[in-house]
């Protein structure tokens, strides 16, 4: 076919134009084609069993909307508890361990030869073929948190075979599993949905609201909305009116929907949302893969203001010039409509999940000829500067042209010593500067002030800052309101559980509270050797294991602990016992 279409190239060059256009469909047809038959084939030589021994019940799925990310995984309920066997889906080795305070906790990543890799997260404990590769690597370097990679083969793990326990480690907020499939090369998160995990689902997705955004031509900014309620008969959704919705100018539509499944009533996300304009494909999303690297641009991606404030999980199906994500099909457009006419036009909103379950909105749009289009040719933003400073004598806030994805205004007070960033509904791209004035004759030791941010919930959190001079200056990621406090108390250490005697696999533990900054760091020793110890920010307590890792002889013991927080306040504890 190339060749043929070379050879009339040849014959003259008022065809070569042509000729080119053609040979490029032709290509990205035949490239399009092999790389949707390489993933469609890479799913059909899946076969993955559960990761769980227990029905697959879920607390969220893939492509969910979270807070500054879409959820990369699926959410594995365990019944409210822990220590539910954990299974290698397929054949494999592991390739990665990471034990943290926060984010997946202690995780465990398995690389499987179809070219992808499971991830299992916010686990209590592995097996002891396991557990001795994660000690060895903590006592290597005297921490309970370590990340590593293991040479391939080195660990090799069976499909069906226990590979952890379930936890609520990490930045879980419940007893459940996090499980994900990744792509191994690219490390990019897959829908797990689509690679042989079942969940049970005959439940169509929820439609709630379809919302207008009048938008600025320029740049795609929101200038004001209009929302509509839904009403359902069967799986149809219509508008309470059946009026044609007014237009003027160019717009974008937003989808309230959320989905459910069989077993369980939690909010998950939708798979794809389809919008046809007149009977043509105007705009696709689905949420077959994601990127990490753009997984926070879900903030303009979604309603930001509706989400955080009236927890509506509102996507935009329209594509913010700044937005990079990998979930829409972009040979249609930005999604932004923009009739011409007065016409009456039919739109039609296609909402399905993975098991195909499908909802449908049907309603009508009319443009008006107004003032609207001129209006906003005429509102003048301010130009993005590569920086914004707003500063007096007691504060200053720096602003790149990089912290938003549109030009907005900012707004903010200070009194009585705080300072208020009033845009809290802002999404921001990266984090900015604030620094914030003090006499130095107030304090004794000015190394122990901090940025203190007060929440909407009442708690005061530490944004930590450094300290020169008389100013200290933070990176922040949110508005809010920020006032200075000082921490120079020391963390408290109350003994938990300590035996006078101790035999093999008990536990010492203690309760380690901090009034301000919160725990940093701890160390452990016996006898002054560092031993591993365990510390869970949820509860506050540090476990100190005595089991065969630690190694200990039997006899009179000396239990050494410092615990010192973020401000480098330092406390210290000392304890005997008997060891058997």
């Amino acid at each position: 076919m190339c060749i043929i279409i070379l050879k009339i190239c040849i014959l003259g060059t008022k065809f070569t134009k042509i000729c080119i256009v053609i040979l490029k469909l032709i290509i990205s047809s035949i490239l399009l084609f092999w790389v949707n038959y390489g993933a469609y084939a890479q799913q059909k030589q899946t076969n993955f069993r559960s990761p769980i021994g227990i029905p697959i019940i879920l607390s969220g799925n893939f492509g969910e909307l979270r807070t500054n990310h879409f959820h990369t995984g699926l959410d594995i309920k365990t019944n409210g508890t822990i220590n539910y066997r954990i299974y290698a889906v397929e054949d494999g080795f592991v390739s990665r361990i990471k034990i943290s305070h926060w984010g997946y906790g202690k995780a465990i990543y398995v690389d499987h030869p179809n070219g992808l890799t499971s991830v299992y997260a916010h686990l209590d404990h592995f097996p002891k073929k396991i557990e001795q590769f994660i000690r060895k690597e903590q006592y290597a370097k005297k921490s309970e948190e370590v990340d590593f990679m293991l040479e391939k083969n080195r660990i090799r793990v069976e499909k069906g075979e226990v590979i952890a326990y379930s936890g609520n480690t990490g930045g879980s907020s419940g007893p459940h599993l996090h499980f994900e499939i990744r792509e191994t090369k690219t490390e990019l998160p897959l829908n797990p949905q689509l690679y042989g995990i079942d969940v049970k689902d005959h439940t169509p997705p929820i439609l709630r609201k379809i919302k207008i955004y009048s938008l600025r031509k320029e740049d795609l900014l929101v200038m004001g909305d209009q929302q509509y309620s839904l009403t359902k008969t069967n799986q149809l959704y219509n508008l309470t009116t059946n009026e044609p919705l007014l237009i003027s100018g160019k717009v974008g539509l937003g989808l309230s929907a959320i989905d459910r499944y069989d077993l369980a009533q939690n909010r998950c996300g939708i798979f794809s949302i389809k919008v046809w304009i007149d009977g043509n494909i105007h705009f696709e999303q689905e949420m077959k893969s994601l990127d990490f690297s753009t997984n926070k641009q879900i903030n303009i991606h979604k309603d930001y203001y509706a989400y955080h404030e009236q927890k509506e999980s509102i996507h935009k199906l329209f594509i913010h010039p700044e937005n990079n994500l990998p979930i829409y099909n972009r040979e249609l457009g930005n999604g932004t409509i923009h009739f011409n006419d007065t016409l009456i036009h039919d739109v039609k909103i296609e909402v399905s999940d993975v098991s195909g379950n499908t909802s449908i909105l049907k309603f009508s749009l009319t443009s008006t000829k107004s003032f609207m289009d001129s209006q906003y040719e005429s509102l003048k933003m301010s130009e993005k500067n590569e920086k914004l400073r707003i500063e007096n004598k007691n504060y200053f806030v720096q602003v790149d042209s990089n912290t938003f994805y549109d030009n907005y205004k900012i707004d903010y007070q200070f009194k009585n010593n705080v300072l208020s960033l009033t845009n809290k509904n802002l999404p921001q791209k990266k984090k900015f500067i604030i620094a914030m004035r003090f006499n130095k004759h107030e304090f004794d030791d000015p190394s122990k002030i901090i940025v203190a941010h007060h929440s909407k919930k009442g708690k005061v959190l530490n944004r930590k800052g450094q300290v020169s001079g008389d100013w200290i200056t933070t990176d922040i990621s949110h508005f809010g309101d920020f006032t200075l406090m000082v921490d120079s108390v020391a963390p408290l250490i109350t003994p938990k559980r300590v035996n006078k005697i101790m035999t093999l696999n008990q536990n010492l533990q203690f309760l380690v509270t901090d009034n301000l900054s919160g725990v940093e760091k701890y160390n452990v020793k016996i006898d002054g050797k560092w031993i591993y110890s365990a510390y869970n920010y949820k509860n506050a307590v540090l476990t100190v294991p005595l089991d065969t890792y630690a190694n200990l002889e039997p006899g009179k013991k000396t239990c050494e602990i410092e615990v010192e927080d973020e401000r480098k306040n330092k406390q210290f504890f000392t304890c005997n016992f008997l060891y058997k």
